[in-house]
């Protein structure tokens, strides 16, 4: 008798008779896409790290297939990405400065979003990050914005998409590669540091569009803060990157058991409903509070 859990992925083999455990946690392949990913990227690793389970919902099983997983907030990012990515392609394919404001008005038209208060918001940020970055005053040529990329990385499919990459106009050696952000907490000095993303994308660079480039100024714009600028990176460092995408790449395609594993993101989940630990923590949350490291909670607050 073979039992399937939710995600058609997962099985458990029973003798009929004895009703004995012949083989746990058994992979079956019914429903679930073949199985297989079509590609990787920094988003995907992200989510398995958070949830294997919640990745394989999203990523390969059929029930997460159709499921517009947006939210609020990354419906507010990417208004305020395209702003500034189409006004980027207006000047450097036709010279042309296209107000802001317009841009702003025409993309939010598009998204399914609703709130003055974030409309004020997101105006109130482009007309300062435009302030403080006219398309027509930069020390950079714009090369790629908004660029998609699919190759062979970390012995796997990958692909990424690349928000802008310019050339410095007084040294064609040196690159700038950054990436938009709505966050409202800067980064820290680790965490610029440490940054997965960046790094793979300026080891795609380096590897594959841009080999010309001697050197990379990498780092984030950060709409409510500014500029936060990576330290520059070593060959050892982007190796480092490559040699981690084929290990995440092996624990997935040997996965068959797709833990469930709390996190931070829970809530905006839709696989949360049918989520047997989330809905076990929902119910039970005093199960879930290590009394070690909390030992003055007051459970009564957490009723």
């Amino acid at each position: 008798n073979l039992m399937r859990n939710r995600s058609e992925i997962e099985a458990v083999l029973i003798d009929n008779n004895s009703g004995e455990v012949i083989k746990d946690r058994m992979p079956v392949e019914f429903m679930a896409r073949q199985n297989k990913l079509d590609y990787l990227s920094v988003s995907k690793i992200q989510a398995y790290e958070q949830c294997p389970a919640c990745f394989y919902h999203t990523y390969m099983s059929d029930e997460g297939s159709a499921e517009d997983n947006s939210n609020f907030f990354t419906r507010f990012g990417s208004i305020l990405h395209e702003v500034v990515e189409l006004a980027a392609k207006y000047y450097s394919e036709s010279g042309i400065i296209i107000d802001p404001v317009t841009i702003y008005n025409d993309v939010w038209k598009k998204h399914n979003l609703a709130d003055f208060n974030a409309y004020h918001e997101g105006l109130e940020l482009i007309k300062d990050y435009f302030k403080r970055n006219p398309v027509d005053k930069r020390t950079y040529d714009t090369k790629l914005v908004e660029h998609e990329w699919r190759g062979e990385l970390g012995g796997c499919t990958f692909g990424l998409m690349i928000d802008y990459v310019g050339i410095m106009k007084d040294n064609p050696e040196v690159g700038i590669l950054m990436d938009y952000k709505t966050n409202r907490v800067p980064f820290t000095p680790a965490q610029l540091e440490q940054s997965f993303q960046l790094r793979v994308y300026e080891l795609v660079l380096r590897k594959y569009l841009m080999p010309e480039v001697k050197q990379w100024i990498a780092g984030y714009e950060m709409f409510r803060f500014g500029w936060q600028q990576c330290p520059p990176w070593t060959e050892e460092d982007l190796q480092e990157v490559e040699d981690y995408i084929a290990s995440i790449w092996y624990q997935i395609s040997h996965d068959n058991t797709w833990e469930e594993k709390l996190n931070d993101y829970c809530g905006y989940r839709k696989c949360r409903f049918t989520c047997k630990t989330y809905n076990d923590y929902i119910n039970n949350p005093k199960r879930y509070i290590d009394a070690v490291r909390l030992p003055d909670l007051n459970l009564a607050d957490i009723e």
